[in-house]
């Protein structure tokens, strides 16, 4: 009996020690690679920063040139690599349980006349449109086309030439209803003999609920420490449960954290940037927020200022640090109608507008004769964008038409009026009502803005595609909310189709007539200072009322 429990104890030890050395299946995987020059494949490149998209994750190649990224989920990547003195280059990767996938690169030596931002667009599972800038950074003219995209992504332009010093916006679409899963794709903007690739990823949508997350680059510079997005709800039904992953670095802190919000609700999200820990430049940190049908990132950027200040801005400087983050253009009309941010998108007076006093001692504005017909003419559309704001100082202001965007349609060419009308303030964003709607579009409640006074008067637009589409504006008046308008949007014309009025755009014109098609709206006497855009970015009532501080009198 005692010699067959011994066999029965050692059959028992032998069980578990079999079950105890299985091998645990592995649900990750790995990608990893070598970068090395092109002009002598045999040289590693130390220092290239490689970044694994929708991630956020980035690795530093070593002496040897390698890198790896471990324990990856199953899925579509990008992978983009950027070095000094080469050309950017990225390449999508599939990433499957228990194998490492490879991706080695191979660089180019860098035109340094040419940059384009960002390399990777995340369209995530509710972005349709977002778009790159082609910039150039010589004294000549260059000409770009872009090629190797597919059918379910629309580009625009898809050639131009940029003039010496000039930026290009190229605007990319992507059209979902031919997608059933995730994707990853690039396109290549090709300059002379060089190609620049960007990638981009799709991930499928959740019809129950979706999310947008605006805007996805905060640029905390060197005076911010403290910026914000907000997290949105813009599905069709169903709750959107969010959560944000912790920052990659750890400067930054995030709050909230995490949140459910029902359709059509939205959460500000506040980012802080603890500058005493920062050493370095933060030239790309990653915040996700993740829901159960993928992850938005939302990228950091910072420059290390030591002994500098963390003040937002503002003061007699005409407010040019005052929200800073996200600004396209920024007329300050001191004398000429240049662009005073880096994209230089200047135009032009026609008619004779004149200068007159501005709103802060010593400036200039722009004054317009309705007579006259004067006006200033930006030649791109600088207000052409499902979510932005426009904000200006203005006075003397009589009924008639303010500003407008020139439409490429010409049976219904202008669109994104804003007018006075009845001594109230009209905004009119698609080209459908104001042709068929502006005389039944309801007018901003505000008293009169014709007192002989300098007025801070904003404006943020949001549109979203939903089964009912509906565009709100709000106004802000000295820095106060006002009132808001919601237009209704005409789902024929309003859809990813070759009729709808974003993305038709070609010039903006602020005074001067407006042509409604069927009727005409007259130019109006006014002075204007301080005209900023805010492409793709609905700001803050907080941010609005800083830029108020900061550029009144």
């Amino acid at each position: 009996m005692k010699h067959l429990f011994n066999i029965i104890l050692g059959m028992a030890a032998l069980l578990c020690l079999s079950h105890c050395t299985k091998d645990e299946e592995v649900m990750t995987g790995t990608i990893a690679g070598m970068v090395t020059d092109m002009t002598n494949a045999n040289t590693a490149i130390a220092g290239a920063t490689v970044t694994l998209s929708p991630t956020g994750l980035s690795q530093t190649t070593g002496s040897d040139g390698r890198y790896e990224f471990t324990e990856i989920e199953p899925g579509n990547y990008a992978v983009s690599v950027k070095a000094n003195n080469y050309q950017e280059d990225s390449k999508s990767v599939s990433v499957y349980a228990g194998q490492s996938a490879t991706a080695d690169f191979q660089l180019s030596p860098g035109r340094t006349d040419v940059e384009i931002s960002p390399l990777t667009l995340n369209f995530g599972p509710s972005n349709d449109q977002l778009s790159f800038t082609i910039k150039n950074k010589g004294n000549s003219p260059l000409q770009y086309s872009i090629s190797g995209y597919p059918a379910y992504l629309t580009v625009s332009p898809t050639s131009a030439q940029v003039g010496a010093k000039g930026t290009q916006t190229v605007m990319v679409k992507v059209n979902r209803t031919s997608l059933t899963s995730d994707v990853s794709t690039q396109l290549a903007v090709n300059v002379g003999n060089d190609s620049y690739p960007v990638s981009i990823t799709v991930n499928s949508q959740d019809l129950g609920a979706k999310m947008s997350v605006t805007p996805s680059t905060l640029n905390f510079g060197t005076e911010y420490s403290e910026l914000q997005f907000t997290v949105k709800n813009v599905g069709t039904g169903g709750t959107l449960d969010w959560n944000i992953s912790a920052p990659t670095n750890s400067c930054l802190s995030v709050s909230p954290k995490s949140g459910s919000l029902a359709i059509g609700a939205s959460q500000p999200v506040t980012v802080k940037l603890d500058r005493t820990q920062m050493t370095a430049d933060i030239p790309a940190a990653f915040i996700n927020v993740n829901t159960d049908g993928g992850s938005l990132p939302v990228t950091i950027t910072a420059t290390h200022a030591p002994g500098g200040s963390d003040d937002e801005g503002g003061g007699s400087d005409g407010g040019n640090l005052a929200v800073a983050q996200g600004l396209y253009v920024y007329y300050k009309f001191d004398g000429d109608f240049n662009d005073a941010t880096e994209n230089a998108v200047n135009g032009f007076g026609l008619n004779n507008p004149t200068f007159v006093e501005g709103v802060a001692a010593g400036s200039q504005a722009v004054k317009f004769s309705r007579t006259e017909q004067s006006a200033f003419v930006v030649p791109q559309p600088i207000i052409d964008s499902r979510e932005m704001t426009i904000c200006f100082w203005g006075k003397d202001f009589n009924d008639g038409g303010i500003f407008y965007m020139v439409s490429s349609h010409t049976s219904r060419p202008n669109m994104f009026t804003l007018s006075m009308s009845g001594g109230a303030l009209k905004f009119i964003v698609t080209r459908y009502n104001n042709v068929y709607n502006y005389s039944t579009t309801g007018s901003f409640m505000h008293p009169t803005l014709n007192d002989g006074q300098w007025h801070h008067i904003a404006l943020t637009s949001d549109f979203h595609k939903t089964t009912y589409s509906t565009i709100t504006t709000n106004l802000y008046v000295d820095g106060q909310a006002v009132d808001v308008i919601t237009e209704g949007a005409n789902i024929f014309t309003e859809g990813e189709t070759s009729d709808n009025s974003y993305g038709s755009g070609t010039k903006f014109v602020m005074g001067g007539e407006i042509d409604l098609y069927n009727q005409t709206l007259n130019g109006t006497n006014m002075s204007v200072d301080n005209f900023r855009v805010y492409d793709t970015r609905k700001l803050s009532a907080k941010e609005i009322k800083q830029i108020y501080e900061a550029e009144k009198q």
